[in-house]
């Protein structure tokens, strides 16, 4: 659509081609930069549900702990 509005815009044909090429490039541009920001929040995603899983495994081992009468107090392998 950009390129077609230059195309109407513009009667010299040496801006019409600098208008198509810099519409080029900053389409090119933007959707680099789109990808590389999705990239980057898919990343952030995976690192949370990961840091979550974990929280909730170590809850999970904590609780067993303490319902079955287990604590570091009691561990024998805990280092004075």
């Amino acid at each position: 659509m950009s390129i077609f509005i230059s195309e109407l815009a513009f009667e010299d044909p040496a801006v019409k081609a600098q208008a198509k090429l810099a519409i080029l490039i900053a389409s090119t541009v933007a959707g680099v930069v789109g990808m590389l920001v999705i990239k980057t929040l898919l990343e952030r995603r995976e690192i949370s549900e990961k840091l979550y899983i974990f929280s909730i495994q170590n809850v999970n081992l904590y609780d067993r702990d303490i319902h079955s009468g287990r604590s570091d107090s009691n561990d024998q392998n805990h280092l004075v």
